[in-house]
C-alpha cells in the first residue's frame, strides 16, 4: 500500500493504512486533500482540486512508491519549496502539479510560457507578437524545474544517499488545451503530462528502471520525514 506523506505548513503527516482497498484509498486521498489544503497552501501549491487529481492519478502507483506533498527542503542557508515529490524503485522524482486551465502555448526554449482563457490558438499567437498582456504569461516552468532536481539531488548526497532525482511538470486541469513546441529538446530532461496521459505513471516508476533498493528508499523517506518534522 502506497504511503502517503501530506506535509503541510505545519508538517503533518497522513499515512493511509494497509488493510484498505484501493478504491477506499482513492477516496481518502480526496478526502485528506480537500481537508488539509487552506488558502495560503492553496495559493502556494495551486490549487486543493489540482493537487487531489495529481494524488488520485499517482495513487495507481505500486505499492513501493512514496508520496509526498508541500515539502521544504534546506540545503545550506537556501530552502525551496516542492509541491509533491514521489519516491519509487526507479527514481526520486519532483512533480511540479499546476492548475492552468483554458490554453497554454509557447516554446520550452523560452521564459515565459503564455495562457490565454478563452482564445483561439490563432488568436494566442497573435496577442503573444503585440505583447500587449505581460500579465498574461508564466515563467516556464521547465526552465525552473532544473533548479529543484538539482537542489534536492545535492540534499539527498548530503545525507550519503546517491538516488536518481528527476522531475517533469503535471497539468492537472482536464480541460487544459496544451499547444507547447520544444525546439530545443528540453522536454527530454523535464517532460510535460496532461493529467490523463497514461505515460505519466510509467515515468515515475518505470519496472525497467529499478535503480533504487529498499534500503535506499527508506533513507530518502526517512530523510525526507526528518527534514519536514525538524
Amino acid at each position: 500500500m502506497i504511503l502517503i506523506g501530506f506535509l503541510l505548513v505545519r508538517y503533518s503527516c497522513i499515512a493511509i493504512g494497509d488493510n484498505w482497498g484501493r478504491k477506499q484509498k482513492k477516496d481518502e486521498i480526496k478526502d485528506s486533500v480537500i481537508q488539509s489544503l487552506d488558502k495560503d497552501v492553496a495559493r502556494d501549491y495551486d490549487n486543493g482540486q489540482s493537487m487531489q487529481n495529481a494524488l488520485t492519478v499517482l495513487s495507481e502507483l505500486s505499492d513501493e512508491c512514496h508520496i509526498f506533498t508541500n515539502l521544504n527542503i534546506t540545503t545550506n542557508t537556501e530552502t525551496c519549496k516542492y509541491g509533491m515529490v514521489v519516491v519509487s524503485p526507479s527514481s526520486v522524482t519532483v512533480v511540479d502539479v499546476r492548475s492552468n486551465s483554458g490554453l497554454l502555448f509557447g516554446d520550452l526554449s523560452e521564459q515565459n510560457l503564455y495562457p490565454w482563457e478563452h482564445q483561439t490558438p490563432k488568436t494566442h499567437k497573435e496577442k503573444k507578437k503585440e505583447k500587449n498582456a505581460p500579465e498574461n504569461k508564466m515563467p516556464n516552468p521547465v526552465k525552473a524545474m532544473g533548479a529543484q532536481v538539482h537542489k534536492l539531488a545535492h540534499y539527498l548526497k548530503e545525507q550519503r544517499i546517491p538516488a536518481l532525482v528527476q522531475g517533469c511538470v503535471l497539468f492537472a486541469d482536464e480541460k487544459l488545451q496544451l499547444h507547447v513546441t520544444d525546439h530545443n529538446g528540453l522536454g527530454k530532461n523535464c517532460p510535460l503530462f496532461l493529467i490523463n496521459d497514461p505515460a505519466l505513471l510509467d515515468y515515475v516508476h518505470s519496472a525497467a528502471r529499478s535503480a533504487l533498493s529498499p534500503t535506499m528508499i527508506q533513507q530518502i523517506v526517512a530523510a525526507l520525514k526528518e527534514e519536514n518534522h525538524g
